[in-house]
Formats: structure tokens, C-alpha cells, sequence
């Protein structure tokens, strides 16, 4: 009596499974290369800090001259109709005050506020120092 010889080579379907495990690694392990090569951002480098903080900062300074405006403009010193010329404050020989200029099309203002506080939402934190006509006449002045 003959046994029957083990079939040693692998059939059609074993091969199928094998050739998908394959196939599915090679898959992963590229998708994880391509995810570590392209998928993170690197840090920012130091000039990309800096022009991140001046953007921020002119954006901050806009908010001290749009409030020394509204400011003005509720005194009734400047009228409601008259719009920043430059929204960026200029320093001025006074530590913590900036002055803006604003416009109507009859007359120019140089508007100068004291930064009390960085939160300019709130009108506490931003004090109406002055406000000049372009001929120099002074209009408001804080006692």
C-alpha cells in the first residue's frame, strides 16, 4: 500500500493571500514615507516668527488708532463722516502715546491716544489725549 505524497508547493489561493499581503506592506510602508516626508510641516524659521509678529503687531497698533477714533468721534470732536487717512499709529516724543490722522474731505486731524492697557475692545484701556486740526489748531486737550 502507497501513502499519498504531502503537497509541499502552495496552491492558487495560497498564492493569492501571499501576493495581497505583499502588495498591502509595500502599500503601508509608502503611504508612512509619503506621510513622513510631505505630510508635517517643518517649524517656522526665525524670519517667519518675526514677519508673523509685525503682521500681528500692525494689526494690534490698528486697533489703538481705530479706538482713539471712535473716541473722538463720540466726544463729538471729529465728525462721524471722517475716515483714518493711515490706520497705523505714528510714536510720538511721549512714551505710550501715538497719533493717527484721520480726514474729512473739508479738514485733517492728528488724533493722539495713550495706550493704557493692550486690550483695545475695551475703551478703559485707550485715553484720548488731543485732537489738532492740520492748521494747528487744537480742538481737544485733556486736562
Amino acid at each position: 500500500m502507497s501513502t499519498p505524497e504531502p503537497e509541499m508547493g502552495m496552491g492558487p489561493r495560497e498564492w493569492k493571500i501571499a501576493v495581497g499581503v505583499v502588495v498591502g506592506v509595500f502599500v503601508i510602508a509608502i503611504a508612512v514615507a509619503a506621510y513622513l516626508t510631505f505630510g508635517r510641516t517643518p517649524p517656522p524659521t526665525p524670519e517667519q516668527l518675526a514677519a508673523q509678529q509685525a503682521k500681528h503687531q500692525v494689526v494690534e497698533n490698528t486697533r489703538a488708532c481705530v479706538a482713539a477714533m471712535k473716541s473722538a468721534q463720540g466726544f463729538g470732536i471729529v465728525p462721524p463722516f471722517a475716515k483714518l487717512i493711515n490706520p497705523n499709529p505714528q510714536e510720538t516724543d511721549v512714551v505710550g502715546r501715538y497719533g493717527c490722522i484721520a480726514a474729512t474731505p473739508s479738514a485733517q486731524y492728528v488724533l493722539k491716544v495713550d495706550l493704557i492697557c493692550h486690550d483695545y475692545t475695551n475703551a478703559r484701556c485707550t485715553s484720548l489725549a488731543s485732537v489738532a486740526q492740520d492748521d494747528g489748531s487744537v480742538l481737544y486737550q485733556r486736562q
